[in-house]
């Protein structure tokens, strides 16, 4: 069985906090892992590492999936994380 890491960063990159599962997390999962971090965006993959879920916090403050397993090691996406990111922190 996988298992998944739930991580939240801060815009420069520092991981404030994690936490490991055995499934993926649901969206209000992840709304209550990120009640004491605060943070605009969060990873969630799975522990093999093949693929991740990207959650945004809305301007009113609810939680949305921006873009849900994606496959980490497809050439056509991979380029495309790093833009993705950026995106999401605002720059």
């Amino acid at each position: 069985m996988t298992g998944s890491v739930m991580a939240a960063t801060d815009g420069g990159g520092e991981r404030l906090g994690e936490r490991v599962g055995s499934t993926a997390p649901a969206l209000a999962d992840a709304a209550e892992f990120d009640e004491p971090h605060g943070v605009d965006c969060l990873v969630s993959g799975r522990d093999d590492g093949d693929a991740v879920t990207l959650y945004e916090r809305d301007a009113d403050g609810s939680r949305s999936v921006v873009a849900a397993e994606v496959d980490v090691e497809e050439p056509s996406r991979r380029g495309a994380l790093p833009d993705l990111f950026a995106a999401l922190r605002g720059g």
